[in-house]
């Protein structure tokens, strides 16, 4: 009779720990899931924080590309104004200059 006290005892406590292992490993899916997903929408707000801050560094750039751009377009024209005759001299010396190479490299 003892025998079946321990056998009972004994599957009570084996069936019971399928049961306890099945729910600590659903627990552990789900915060494993919880964190892949905490951890997935961390690296979107950092990309989108990122993202935000190249489109303003390129804005600002391309802003300043610009300024450049137009004062070297401006400091051209006033010295074409000013200087005709040499800024002609200059454009034919510098297309005879490129002729001159580009008929070199066909030979």
């Amino acid at each position: 009779m003892s025998d079946s006290l321990v056998t009972n005892a004994e599957d009570q406590q084996m069936t019971g720990q399928p049961h306890d292992l099945r729910r600590k490993y659903d627990v552990a899916r789900h915060a494993v899931a919880d964190l892949a997903t905490e951890a997935s929408q961390a690296a979107k707000d950092r990309l989108t924080d990122i993202s935000g801050h190249a489109s303003e560094w390129m804005r600002d750039k391309s802003g300043q590309l610009k300024e450049k751009t137009d004062l070297a377009r401006s400091a051209a024209m006033t010295y074409v104004r000013r200087n005709p005759y040499k800024s002609m001299a200059m454009a034919a010396a510098a297309g005879l200059l490129i002729g001159f190479i580009l008929h070199r490299r066909r030979d």
